[in-house]
């Protein structure tokens, strides 16, 4: 087989967002796709994850980071092949997308007020 003609599609240049609440949306959306990239790494690596047997479920993409540590704090350190094969994969500790108003400390006290140097929004 011939290789694949694709057509060149003009894209717009970046522009650095300048609303926080068009990055929030942002990192909300793709908060899903970048926990299933980590899902699939951690299985291929045979890495670790967070759990806790009394998690019951995601709690939603926004925590705050102050109760996200102390839950990590609370969890065991186990094999996610082992936590998928056991079927309690629900008790996964994962990152969670940062707070509104903790990014908002970050841009006043750290980036001069420029949302768009926020860099971990998703975790």
């Amino acid at each position: 087989g011939g290789a694949l003609w694709w057509p060149s599609v003009a894209r717009p240049s970046p522009v650095a967002a300048s609303w926080l609440d068009q990055l929030v949306a942002q990192a909300v959306g793709l908060d899903p796709l970048l926990r299933a990239r980590c899902r699939a790494w951690a299985l291929l690596s045979r890495g670790m994850v967070g759990w806790r047997p009394d998690r019951g479920g995601d709690v939603g993409p926004l925590r705050s980071a102050s109760s996200e540590s102390t839950e990590l704090e609370k969890a065991e350190f186990r094999l996610l092949e082992d936590v998928v094969r056991s079927g309690e994969e629900a008790g996964v500790q994962w990152a969670q997308v940062k707070r509104p108003l903790r990014a908002v400390e970050k841009i006043v006290r750290s980036h001069g007020g420029d949302p768009s140097m926020v860099l971990d929004l998703c975790r």
